[in-house]
């Protein structure tokens, strides 16, 4: 437990641990039943009780995997593998067309039982098998590809994928640790009490479709995984009001009265407008899709300030551009905020929130621009606009 022991070193007997401890045979027993339900040792019968020899398999996260096999045309599974010096096998189980089980429905974002290419297969480390992998594939990507063909993928799913057209904009990544069934204590090779770690990583082209999801099972105790934050710079928060909130507030200093409308500026791109409504959609990469609607007409503070018909025209502009990002980026849940509390007019954030999201069933943390956030590939945003401004007419 404390790593006195190297990897394929003997234990003690039970006979030594009595002699060495002062204790029963019982409490040996429990303690040598305990390291093996824990799967840090084996036994072998007539032989005795071993530390486990296998290294770990270090799993590197979705940050690195299509780097990875872009820059050696090998399955992502292989790349690591060689790095870490062991050899990369497998065995496939099944590939066909089946339905979706309920858990690869909701990540593909289809119904439970719509027909996918399923690729299931066993993956080995210099011949001792550690991965269970189904990869699930919808048909509209899939349908009559070599995803389809029943031998193994020299290049690896994921560079067939973009050879076919296709690219990965984004992904998820979802771990848990699970016991496993007795399909996969066999394939595994596993002892009593070692449990699987369950993987589900899926990926989503720019139009926000699910292009692959993968379920993998892996030994527990074999399995480490690396993930790469990038974590965005922020303007350090202050304690206290601006000195010139007064004025701000009055619109003397206001910047959004003082801005001119335009096409395009340094924060981002109109997909709308109306003769009092101007919709920005964001350069800076804090979320897909995040959008300003801002009141363009006299200065106003808060909502209540409009009038009844001003009040109808902005809530109606920014609805309709919520319902277009909605539609286009096939989001989980849209967030409105309100705020103004760094510049006091009239505005609201529109943030659409998904699975693959930096604070899931809270409010997103959006704190104010910096001028140093990195931003969207330009190409992207353009033709993120340009499906915009279609769907708003």
């Amino acid at each position: 437990m404390q790593g006195e022991l190297a990897p394929g070193a003997v234990l003690p007997s039970e006979r030594q641990l009595i002699a060495q401890y002062g204790t029963t045979k019982a409490t040996a027993g429990k303690a040598i039943a305990f390291l093996v339900s824990e799967g840090l040792v084996t036994t072998e019968f007539g032989r005795g009780t071993f530390v486990r020899r296998r290294p770990p398999l270090r799993r590197v996260s979705a940050a690195r995997r299509h780097a990875a096999h872009r820059d050696t045309g090998k399955p992502v599974f292989d790349v690591g593998a060689i790095e870490q010096g062991r050899v990369p096998s497998r065995r496939i189980l099944f590939v066909g067309r089946a339905p979706l089980p309920a858990n690869a429905a909701h990540w593909l974002r289809a119904s439970p039982g719509d027909e996918a290419v399923v690729r299931r297969r066993l993956q080995f480390l210099d011949d001792e098998p550690v991965v269970v992998s189904a990869s699930y594939y919808p048909l509209w990507l899939a349908a009559d590809t070599r995803l389809e063909s029943p031998d193994a993928l020299p290049e690896g799913p994921d560079e067939l994928i973009e050879s076919l057209g296709h690219t990965f904009f984004r992904g998820v990544e979802v771990f848990s640790a699970l016991m496993p069934t007795p399909e996969e204590t066999e394939l595994l090779n596993l002892h009593a009490g070692v449990p699987v770690m369950h993987m589900w990583d899926v990926d989503y082209d720019k139009d926000g479709r699910a292009a692959a999801g993968r379920s993998r099972r892996l030994r527990g105790r074999q399995a480490r995984v690396h993930l790469r934050v990038e974590r965005r710079r922020h303007s350090a928060m202050t304690s206290e009001w601006p000195a010139n909130w007064a004025e701000r507030i009055s619109g003397e200093a206001c910047e959004m009265c003082q801005s001119k409308r335009l096409d395009e500026d340094t924060y981002g791109i109109r997909i709308f407008e109306t003769a009092d409504v101007d919709a920005v959609l964001q350069r800076a990469d804090i979320q897909r899709g995040y959008t300003l609607v801002i009141w363009r007409g006299r200065h106003v503070v808060e909502p209540f300030e409009l009038s009844e018909l001003e009040a109808q025209a902005y809530w109606k502009a920014t609805l309709m551009v919520a319902k277009a990002l909605a539609t286009f980026y096939r989001l989980l849940k849209m967030n409105y905020e309100t705020l103004g509390n760094t510049v006091p007019h009239l505005h609201t954030h529109l943030l659409p929130r998904f699975i693959e999201d930096p604070a899931p069933g809270r409010p997103f943390p959006l704190l104010p621009q910096s001028g140093n956030e990195s931003q969207i590939d330009p190409a992207q945003l353009a033709s993120d606009v340009a499906a915009l401004r279609a769907l708003l007419g």
